[in-house]
């Protein structure tokens, strides 16, 4: 021992040992960070109380069955996953009767109980819950919906699995625009887009002018092959605007 030091006494060897020791627990429990798996990401439960729960959905589908969001979403606390993992008892299922919704990174899917089938081919019975995801929020709610594809049950052939592929990748492609406008639910492709616009006279002069980026009717098209060619292709370019033509009738008339 060097002159002139002190000597730590073995007990307080003992206490600071035991100090370090918690700090460094301590230290490595703020530290620890959860890695999200594929489909899970931070976001809310929306509650109809107002007090929404805050932590990380689990998507029940994916880019590949987006139909299967709508249906239940799965939910788990910001304090369930601070070790790093997430128990089976902690993660929490919510079906649309049980929330008014979820969001996240900037999309929300809001609870919503109508018949689908009604509103995108007019014939329908049953209401039942969806999670919906909202495209545009106002007097008009725009919404973007997929169909489900049938399940292959029992003996599938080859045929079979490409036949369901193919139709999963059309579902996917082509999701359906449905809007609500006090309490009436319209689809694009069923329901004449006048129906929704037609007490905004700012908009509807918009619509008619082609200032959307294309004409509602086509002159041209005598035939009734001709119209329902035109009308395809209007709905198609329809589809990409929508977004921005309900935004525009929230703003100038959705007071």
């Amino acid at each position: 021992m060097l002159r002139g030091a002190t000597e730590i006494p073995f007990k307080m060897k003992s206490v600071l040992r035991t100090t370090l020791a918690f700090g460094c627990i301590v230290s490595l429990a703020f530290t620890t960070t959860y890695d999200p798996k594929p489909g899970q990401y931070k976001g809310e439960i929306i509650q109809r109380s107002g007090k929404n729960l805050i932590g990380y959905v689990d998507l029940n589908g994916s880019d590949k069955e987006p139909w299967k969001n709508q249906k239940s979403v799965k939910f788990f606390t910001e304090d369930a996953a601070a070790d790093g993992k997430v128990k089976g008892k902690e993660m929490q299922k919510f079906k649309p009767k049980d929330c008014a919704g979820y969001t996240f990174e900037g999309r929300t899917f809001d609870s919503r109980e109508l018949s689908l089938d009604k509103v995108l081919t007019g014939i329908g019975m049953g209401k039942k819950g969806h999670f919906l995801e909202k495209l545009v929020d106002g007097k008009v709610e725009l919404y973007k919906v997929y169909a489900t594809p049938e399940e292959l049950i029992g003996f599938v052939t080859e045929e079979d699995k490409i036949k369901h592929r193919e139709e999963c990748e059309r579902i996917i492609e082509n999701p359906d625009m449905i809007m609500e406008k006090d309490g009436d639910w319209y689809a694009l492709g069923n329901s004449d887009l006048r129906d929704m616009i037609g007490d905004c006279e700012t908009v509807l002069e918009k619509y008619h002018n082609g200032d959307y980026g294309f004409t509602p009717t086509n002159p041209d098209a005598e035939t009734k092959v001709g119209k329902l060619i035109a009308n395809a292709s209007m709905m198609e370019k329809a589809r990409e605007v929508l977004p921005e033509i309900i935004a525009d009738y929230n703003s100038a008339c959705g007071q």
